[in-house]
């Protein structure tokens, strides 16, 4: 039942794109909570550094290097900045396979290389 309710869910949903199948997220065994919170944030692409502005009512951010709104998805997947370090999440082409499951140990490590883990 709770499959076919999230099957009806557009794949627009940010955290649908990542996770297709209602299951348990795998976690580490000795993950810290700042990990899983990281983790989490960023799943569901909702993070201090990319929606404190709703709270300032302020301007969304832009990224400073490409000039485009500032999303987890932009940061993970699309700006030339972090090219190289996205070799950490085995250079991803798509969300799912950026901060999906296989990758549960790797997300907290790209953040901090890039040096906003944290502003998550």
């Amino acid at each position: 039942m709770w499959q076919t309710s999230w099957d009806e869910i557009p794949i627009t949903n940010k955290l649908k794109s990542i996770k297709k199948k209602i299951t348990k997220w795998y976690t580490q065994p000795n993950a810290s909570r700042r990990s899983e919170t990281i983790n989490t944030r960023t799943r569901i692409g909702h993070t201090n550094l990319t929606h404190i502005h709703i709270i300032k009512h302020e301007e969304q951010p832009l990224c400073s290097q490409c000039n485009e709104p500032l999303s987890i998805k932009h940061i993970v997947l699309d700006c030339p900045l972090y090219v190289n370090e996205r070799n950490i999440l085995n250079q991803p082409s798509t969300m799912e396979e950026a901060l999906g499951e296989h990758n549960t140990h790797l997300i907290h490590t790209f953040f901090k290389s890039i040096g906003i883990d944290t502003k998550i």
